[in-house]
């Protein structure tokens, strides 16, 4: 679906790329919640991050400036690091 919808317009491109960003935080948020150690926390989000590819969509370009380190640590494969600045923050 996000392959169909992007390049139709800047404004859906900028959409989709904050939702996914949206969405991402609140996914490394959500284990945070649920799992206090940071390392079960980042094996989660290692896994998920790997079998959904969604870090492909979404470019740092644009975005806020928390929005855009926490895209450009995760395309890193810092999410220590992103886990830490999201409890932190």
């Amino acid at each position: 679906m996000v392959e169909r919808m992007a390049g139709y317009a800047v404004g859906i491109d900028k959409q989709l790329n904050d939702s996914f960003i949206e969405r991402i935080a609140l996914a490394l948020l959500h284990e945070l919640k649920h799992h206090p150690a940071i390392r079960e926390a980042a094996a989660n989000i290692r896994i998920q991050l790997r079998e959904t590819d969604i870090l492909r969509f979404v470019t740092p370009k644009g975005l806020p400036f928390r929005a855009r380190t926490l895209c450009i640590l995760l395309k890193l494969g810092m999410v220590r690091t992103a886990l830490l600045g999201c409890k932190l923050s």
